[in-house]
């Protein structure tokens, strides 16, 4: 039987329950019959204790019908049993053939092409509730693979094209000065300096996103209070905000947290450059940590060019920039708030933003807060220390 289609099986499977219960139908009607002979039996002692006059009343076809009568009673119930069985199989592997294996049929070969590279393809199935939950989770599956492979897609060509850029930059610059049209010696090679140094800014971006979204991401987690890790790095970048002409606060107050340094680090600093790539001279670029009951909170809020509505859900993702060309010229490649949303989220919290066009961002990360340990306190009354001896 292993080697039969569901259907087929089903099918024998409801002839052998239609058997059954015919079988439990002619054991009824034979105790039925048995029932009439008892009675019969009853009857023809009457007749033989009344005595030969009595007996000799009787006719002898009467007598003598018994057997004919159970007989033809037990094989009509077999026959209608059997037929009964036969239909009520006929009828059963029909609805099994419609309402299961047909839509089964179908979820198979939908399966079989989206093996085969067509993610495109959906499942209608139909039926009950059961196999209408299979057709949406199939459906659902399809839609994720169908997006995950256009992102990848997406994600190929913008790294080619981000990587083209510069690289053509250099290699004009290379063979101008190979045929000596080049006028200004230092003035090439600061330039290809400077294509080579984004060059390597979009091949580490590129290594920290490979590194964030990694299954098994390495995060060292131990307990550090989000306020050093934002202090340092507003430090750190400080000289690059005044170098622009933006005004930079930072606020923080202490906020512990269970977490990785280092990819903290990591995510304060490109939330902050982002603001300082975004943020036009003479706006303001705030840094704000504080911690409520539950949550470390990191706030980067900026006055820069804003972010459109349409374009709010996207800017996570990879490769993603609301303006190209003033990416490129900034030296962003779209990477940087991808990476902040893998590592945020690494350490099971999450990064949300509110912008106005023209008026600015607000960057939100939310950490599970580290609740600190109680500390007992003595019960008053009760003595701190040994007595003196």
């Amino acid at each position: 039987m292993s080697r039969l289609s569901v259907g087929a099986r089903l099918t024998v499977v409801m002839t052998l329950i239609a058997i059954a219960a015919v079988l439990v139908s002619v054991g009824l009607a034979s105790r039925s019959v048995d029932g009439s002979l008892n009675r019969f039996a009853e009857v023809q002692n009457r007749v033989e204790v009344a005595g030969p006059a009595l007996k000799e009343r009787v006719p002898p076809e009467v007598l003598s019908a018994e057997d004919s009568f159970i007989d033809a009673r037990l094989g009509n119930v077999r026959m209608l049993g059997l037929g009964l069985a036969l239909v009520f199989a006929l009828a059963s592997a029909g609805l099994v053939t419609v309402t299961l294996v047909r839509p089964l049929r179908r979820l198979t070969a939908a399966t079989d092409r989206m093996g085969s590279g067509d993610l495109g393809v959906r499942a209608e199935l139909g039926g009950g509730v059961e196999l209408a939950r299979l057709g949406a989770a199939f459906n659902r599956l399809g839609e994720a693979l169908h997006r995950e492979d256009e992102l990848r897609r997406a994600t190929a060509a913008d790294i080619a094209h981000e990587l083209r850029t510069p690289v053509t930059g250099i290699l004009a610059r290379i063979e101008a000065a190979q045929d000596g049209v080049m006028p200004d010696p230092h003035a090439n090679l600061a330039a290809m300096h400077e294509e080579t140094l984004r060059l390597a800014r979009l091949i580490e971006d590129v290594g920290q996103l490979a590194d964030a979204q990694k299954p098994a991401l390495l995060i060292d987690k131990a307990r550090v209070d989000l306020a050093d890790v934002a202090r340092a790095r507003a430090e750190a970048r400080a000289d690059f905000f005044r170098a622009k002409g933006i005004e930079f606060v930072h606020d923080v107050a202490t906020a512990p947290v269970h977490g990785d340094p280092s990819r903290l680090e990591q995510v304060v600093e490109n939330l902050l450059s982002n603001a300082l790539r975004y943020t036009d001279p003479g706006g303001s670029v705030q840094l704000r940590v504080r911690a409520d009951r539950d949550h470390a909170l990191l706030e980067v809020s900026d006055t820069g060019i804003g972010i459109a509505p349409e374009d709010q859900g996207r800017v996570f993702d990879r490769f993603w920039r609301s303006d190209r060309s003033r990416s490129r010229a900034t030296g962003g490649a779209g990477i940087g708030l991808a990476v902040v949303r893998e590592l945020v989220e690494a350490h099971d919290g999450d990064v949300t933003l509110e912008s106005t066009p023209g008026r600015g961002t607000r960057f939100r990360v939310r950490l599970p807060a580290l609740r600190r340990e109680r500390v007992p306190v003595p019960t008053r009354g009760r003595a701190l220390a040994s007595p003196a001896q």
